[in-house]
């Protein structure tokens, strides 16, 4: 559980590797789908994570936070005054409280609304990410400074009160991986 709020969890894998006076691991964060099978995510991924010594954060965004009426407003990083950037953010920092791992760059994956959080996520904080994998994530926000969030960029500002986003040239450094099947 989130200590900071209650309401989100999170799953880890932390890697046999690990030790409390080794290194500072790489940190791998999977954003799940509408479906929220996070902990689906973890047991594909355990694998992975010891084969090349990284921790993984799998979070939970349940449905209807804030909004009840609403399954997946986290896609969209803010609504209602919760903000899913700075619940993942948080998230980070305990874990990095209590695990040796790297939490100032890592690695940011989600798949369809996952994909939609990733993507919009790298807009507010390209340099905390070491890179980004979006997978069909059916909607995307445009790099349009006229339009307003989540279909562009115009009020982001605003939004979200962080001072220089969208930073497009630290964006243009980041490595991405997009994948979109052709029935998406």
């Amino acid at each position: 559980t989130l200590t900071a709020d209650p309401r989100f969890a999170f799953y880890v894998h932390v890697p046999k590797f690990h030790t409390p006076d080794g290194p500072h691991l790489p940190l791998v964060v999977i954003i799940h789908g509408i479906n929220r099978d996070a902990k689906g995510y973890l047991e594909a991924m355990r694998n992975f994570c010891e084969q090349h010594s990284c921790l993984l954060i799998c979070p939970l965004f349940p449905e209807g936070v804030p909004n009840p009426k609403q399954q997946h407003s986290y896609k969209e990083l803010s609504s209602r005054g919760t903000r899913f950037d700075t619940i993942l953010l948080s998230m980070i920092d305990q874990a990095g409280r209590t695990w040796r791992i790297q939490t100032d760059r890592f690695y940011l994956h989600g798949f369809s609304a996952g994909g939609q959080f990733v993507h919009r996520f790298a807009y507010l904080y390209p340099n905390r990410l070491a890179a980004v994998s979006i997978g069909a994530p059916g909607r995307l926000t445009a790099p349009d400074t006229q339009s307003p969030w989540p279909e562009g960029v115009g009020n982001v500002r605003e939004i979200f009160g962080l001072p220089g986003i969208p930073n497009f040239a630290a964006m243009a450094r980041l490595p991405v991986q997009f994948v979109v099947g052709e029935k998406d």
